[in-house]
């Protein structure tokens, strides 16, 4: 509806534009042709004036002889009246600029020479020669005639190529207006007639859904013709639908006026108002309960045949006494109460002795107040829904509380009736409390397990070996994304679902299952779904009977899907993680160094100038003690001795941990360091060095490649037993290459890795983002090379 008022509304305003265009057209149509009725007026007046001159004019032989002599071409001899006539004309209806100034000159250059034609001989004039002025005169006045005539034609041509150009523009618009107007009239016709077929299929398919209706439906017009009669009333028309459709009801059903239908149906029509009615339609015999609907249209009737309802009432009624019977034997506890009051009238043996009370204090209560407190106002709420006259069964599950303060659960079945006049129901009432805690602990159990297998993405799968006989649970064939219904589990379909690459394992495992009867399990992919890639995992077992003999094989499929992604997830997160505290630690490392440094330096400071003294003090003092005495003399001579190479000790581990000066190469302090073993001793192994660094290194950098190269000459001289060891410091590529290399025992690699200098010397160099190559075997000598990333000391800061 909306696009069809769209489309409307959008030709509206193209039609109106077309419309607009068109009137604008019009009128630029009429202005260009008064425009061009103009220019023609004055193309004609100067057609005249120049005509008026020039049929005016005398040539004589005289007269061209003089103006021979004059060098004049022509003479003009005007009408004076007639000539002020066409040049009042001309300035009337000229509107071009041009023209307008022609015109005005033309009127003073001709006024001006009328006067001097006619007051003078202009064969004298011509004799005497005196003529050549107003002969230019004349001259000037053709010459502006010629010029007027010219601007009017180019003025005409001008705007007839306009007015043509309106003309094709109106052909176009009209074209346009022509065909959108006969789009317009084609739509409308197929949208009349697509509305058209519309109503008549909605009155087709309402025809069939009042056909499929199991009540009788008719309906009259106000003149109460029949109009339509379904399928289910035609059991009651029987001349046929064509024979009665258009005939009067009464004409049909004439025993139907006096009884009470007919008077319902004459007041529904005159009164607009809905009327139901229940009564025994003697003609046919039957009972019928009818509702009719008015209208402006007249009257739709609806009506059932209760007579067989009415007659189960009938024979419940002579069975009263058999009802009496059963209802007080009944099993079942069973009692009736007024519809109104809610008090009990009736109850039977079976609700006394299940509930505790006595008959008398039953009759007492109402069914209130068999209720626990709670329950009372939903018991109020679903009495309010019960029609007055309501007659059916109703069912129920509701909470009774016995005498003795009991809650059981009850399944109810109530039937309403009329009892003496009176609405009353009768309710049978099953105890199902103990039914229930069953059935909510099967529930219970079966949505743990729905619900952990569904959490789990764990389906379980049986196969009755003896009946052959396939199971799937909801999760089998929600992972394998099947429809329950409609889907036959099978061995085949379930290994459908698996990758082909991984099928045929899974197939000769089954198949091995099958023959031998051995329990297994697999991991296996899924097939793809959205070009997403799936996991499961599949496990079995077998049941088998007193004989051994299988009867049943059961397993469980889980889709291990998102486990499998976890797993590679957290594998990428832990490598990412260990990446960000490797860079971390070796941020905290070099934080670490540089405070163990500072903490070095303190160290040997205070070696240097506080345990030294102490120890120089002690030996001063005992050899004070020695001097007295010379059996005290020979005691210390061994602890004056331990004291001396403590002292000496100190002052090589003050040496070693004091912080090198910062203004010192790097060249420098390797070189001092190698020196001092060298000249100090002459002892092996002798210490080689090479050094090609060619720019200043960072302090930092400068400092851990010091104490690298220190740890590495203490371990070679404490441990090596070497004869030779050659240090290199040099660039190769973007990176400083440091090689210790010397010919003693060597060691393994592995089993000296965790020890404390090796640890420290990789953290040093970790932390500049370098690497250690260590080479070494028994009597093999080693070589350590570190590769770190080259930084100049300006870079670094």
């Amino acid at each position: 509806m909306y696009k069809r008022k769209l489309f409307y509304f959008t030709v509206f305003i193209v039609l109106s534009l077309l419309l607009f265009f068109l009137n604008r057209t019009y009128r630029e149509i009429i202005a260009y042709s008064d425009i061009s009725n103009r220019h023609d007026a004055v193309h004609g007046y100067y057609q005249s004036l120049s005509k008026e001159i020039n049929n005016l004019a005398i040539i004589n032989p005289t007269i061209v002889k003089a103006s021979k002599s004059a060098k004049v071409q022509s003479l003009f001899f005007a009408d004076s009246t007639s000539i002020t006539q066409q040049l009042f004309l001309l300035k009337s209806v000229v509107r071009d600029t041009v023209n307008v100034e022609i015109a005005y000159k033309l009127d003073s250059i001709i006024k001006q020479e009328l006067s001097w034609l006619m007051n003078n001989n202009i064969l004298d004039s011509l004799n005497h020669h005196n003529s050549d002025v107003h002969i230019a005169a004349l001259k000037n006045i053709d010459s502006l005639i010629g010029q007027g005539i010219h601007r009017t034609d180019f003025l005409f041509d001008s705007c007839k190529v306009q007015l043509n150009e309106n003309i094709g523009k109106v052909r176009k618009l009209t074209i346009a207006f022509i065909l959108l107007m006969g789009m317009l009239i084609i739509y409308t016709a197929v949208n009349l007639y697509w509305q058209r077929s519309k109503r008549k299929q909605t009155e087709k398919d309402l025809e069939i859904f009042i056909n499929r209706i199991n009540d009788s439906v008719v309906f009259v017009d106000k003149d109460w013709r029949y109009t339509f009669i379904n399928d289910s009333a035609m059991v009651n028309h029987q001349l046929g639908r064509k024979k009665t459709l258009g005939k009067v009801l009464w004409e049909v059903h004439p025993e139907m006026k006096g009884t009470v239908f007919y008077d319902a149906y004459q007041k529904a029509m005159n009164d607009g108002r809905e009327v139901e009615v229940e009564s025994y339609y003697a003609p046919m015999d039957k009972w019928f309960f009818a509702k009719g609907y008015p209208s402006d249209k007249g009257l739709t009737i609806f009506y059932q045949d209760i007579t067989n309802s009415k007659k189960i009432s009938e024979q419940l009624i002579k069975s009263e006494e058999k009802y009496r019977t059963l209802f007080l034997k009944s099993p079942l506890p069973t009692w009736i109460y007024n519809y109104e009051t809610l008090r009990f009238i009736d109850v039977n043996e079976a609700a006394v002795k299940h509930y505790g009370y006595s008959v008398e204090e039953f009759l007492a209560m109402t069914i209130k107040d068999i209720r626990p407190q709670e329950d009372v106002e939903a018991l109020l709420e679903d009495i309010t829904k019960i029609p007055h006259d309501y007659t059916g069964s109703r069912s129920g599950n509701w909470r009774h509380i016995k005498k003795d303060g009991e809650i059981i659960i009850v399944e109810t079945t109530a039937h309403s009736f009329n009892q003496y006049n009176t609405q009353v129901r009768i309710v049978i009432v099953s105890d199902i409390t103990e039914k229930i805690k069953a059935e909510q602990e099967l529930i219970q159990s079966q949505m743990r397990l729905s619900e952990a297998q569904a959490i789990a993405h764990i389906g379980n799968w049986d196969i009755d070996l003896e009946k052959d006989m396939h199971t799937w649970s909801d999760e089998v064939y929600k992972i394998y994304g099947l429809n329950k219904t409609g889907t036959i589990p099978s061995i085949e379909l379930f290994l459908s679902f698996i990758h082909p690459d991984d099928r045929i394992i899974a197939e000769e495992l089954l198949k091995d299952a099958l023959q031998n009867f051995t329990e297994s399990k697999i991991d296996f992919r899924l097939l793809p779904k959205a070009g997403k890639k799936r996991y499961g995992y599949i496990e079995w077992r077998f049941e088998f009977n007193k004989d051994q003999t299988p009867v049943r094989l059961f397993g469980i499929l889980q889709d291990i899907t998102e486990r499998r992604e976890s797993a590679e997830n957290l594998i990428l997160l832990e490598k990412k993680l260990q990446e960000q505290r490797i860079q971390g630690q070796k941020k905290i490392s070099r934080a670490i160094i540089k405070a163990q440094e500072q903490q070095r330096n303190h160290i040997g400071q205070e070696l240097h100038d506080n345990i030294n003294q102490i120890l120089f003090g002690t030996k001063f003092h005992l050899s004070i003690a020695g001097r007295k005495d010379k059996n005290v003399k020979e005691l210390i001579e061994y602890p004056m001795q331990l004291i001396d190479n403590s002292m000496e000790e100190i002052r090589l581990l003050c040496h070693n941990l004091v912080t090198p000066l910062k203004n010192i190469q790097l060249q420098d302090l390797v070189q001092d360091l190698i020196n001092k073993h060298n000249y100090s001793t002459d002892a092996l192994p002798r210490i080689n060095f090479k050094y090609e660094v060619f720019d200043e290194v960072s302090d930092d950098l400068k400092l851990n490649i010091y104490r690298i190269i220190q740890e590495q000459i203490n371990n070679i001289l404490k441990h090596a037993e070497a004869k030779n060891v050659n240090i290199s410091i040099c660039i190769v590529g973007q990176s400083i290459y440091i090689s210790v290399q010397d010919d003693g025992k060597g060691y393994d690699v592995e089993s000296k890795r965790k020890g404390i200098g090796i640890s420290n010397m990789m953290n040093r160099v970790e932390t500049f983002n370098g690497k250690v190559k260590i080479e070494s075997g028994p009597a093999e000598g080693s070589k350590t090379e570190i590769t770190i990333p080259y930084k100049t000391k300006k870079e670094y800061s």
